[in-house]
C-alpha cells in the first residue's frame, strides 16, 4: 500500500499524522510499501500515485481528481 499524508505547509502536522497513520495500519496488518508526507501543494499534484491519502477535512476538494482516479481519500 502507498500511503500520502498531506498538510498545510508539509512539516509539523503530516509529520505527525504519518507517524500516527503508519502504527495504526501496521497494527491492522496493512503492507506499507511507501509512506510519504507533504504540504498540499505537493500531494493535489501526486496523489494519483498513491493507494490512500489521509488529509485535514479542510483540504479534501483539493484530492479531487486522485479521487477520480480511485484514490481513497480519508480526512
Amino acid at each position: 500500500m502507498r500511503v500520502l499524508v498531506s498538510c498545510a505547509n508539509g512539516s509539523g502536522t503530516s509529520l505527525m499524522m504519518k507517524r500516527s497513520v503508519e502504527k495504526a495500519l501496521k497494527a491492522e496488518g496493512f503492507n506499507i510499501t511507501n509512506i510519504h508526507h507533504c504540504a498540499i501543494s505537493e500531494g493535489k499534484s501526486t496523489a494519483k500515485n498513491y493507494d490512500v491519502v489521509f488529509t485535514p477535512m479542510n483540504f479534501i476538494n483539493m484530492f479531487d481528481a486522485a479521487k477520480e482516479k480511485g484514490v481513497i481519500v480519508i480526512v
